[in-house]
């Protein structure tokens, strides 16, 4: 069984797990085939977790609920990814548990390259070596010696640069991302690109962390039941 969720664009399954409305999720197609059996989710859950108060519910207890229901409803809205432009257009980035792993990965590679050794001339390369230059880094894919002038170099993902008798090609790596049309892309990123998507990232989940520790501090200072559940997380 699945119910709808306030203010969210995801689904709450019976066991409690959050589902984002994400194409490539794996629950969320099976929420679809089940709605295409002819099923009807609830209309709508108050809120992520149980949330109905009896009589003789105590403040504290109300509080601790509605704590974990923004706490809930932030995860919803992290999942539910987020847009940059790092790469000159607008795409949608999702962010669930695995997509950040990946993110994080794909970082901690851009950090190390970071520190990459600017190009020299005349100098040996084998394959794998990495060199800064034009505030790109490019990888070795050609053994050789670098030539005596600075190469006109090409950023386009995947194009070789000559350089003397080797070779280089801009590195990237492959992120998935949702183009304005809904249409999912796996994408190439430079690594300029892949810090602003970090960054981008860092900023997206911050804020929204930042906005349900503010929402908590709110329901803990309430003094009544009633103060508490009017303490909701806003709309997308």
């Amino acid at each position: 069984m699945y119910s709808l969720i306030a203010n969210s664009k995801s689904i709450l399954r019976e066991d409690g797990a959050v589902i984002p409305p994400d194409p490539k999720n794996t629950d969320y197609q099976n929420y679809q085939d089940w709605v295409k059996a002819g099923n009807v989710a609830t209309q709508p859950a108050v809120s992520l977790v149980t949330n109905v108060f009896a009589t003789n519910t105590t403040l504290e207890q109300a509080q601790d609920s509605q704590v974990a229901t923004l706490n809930a409803s932030c995860q919803a809205s992290i999942y539910a990814g987020f847009q940059s432009s790092a790469s000159g257009t607008s795409y949608t980035y999702p962010m669930q548990q695995t997509d950040q792993l990946n993110l994080g990965r794909a970082l901690n590679v851009a950090n190390m390259l970071a520190n990459a050794p600017l190009w020299v001339a005349g100098t040996d390369h084998k394959i794998g070596d990495s060199v800064t230059a034009v505030g790109q880094v490019f990888t070795c894919v050609k053994p050789g010696i670098s030539g005596l002038t600075a190469p006109a170099w090409n950023v386009f993902a995947g194009v070789s640069t000559t350089d003397g008798t080797c070779q280089w090609k801009i590195w990237t790596t492959m992120i998935w991302c949702m183009d304005s049309t809904g249409k999912w892309l796996y994408m190439s990123h430079t690594l300029p690109e892949v810090k602003q998507v970090g960054m981008d990232a860092h900023h997206f989940i911050s804020t929204l962390q930042l906005q349900n520790a503010g929402l908590q501090a709110q329901v803990r200072a309430a003094t009544t039941v009633a103060e508490v559940q009017a303490i909701t997380w806003p709309s997308a």
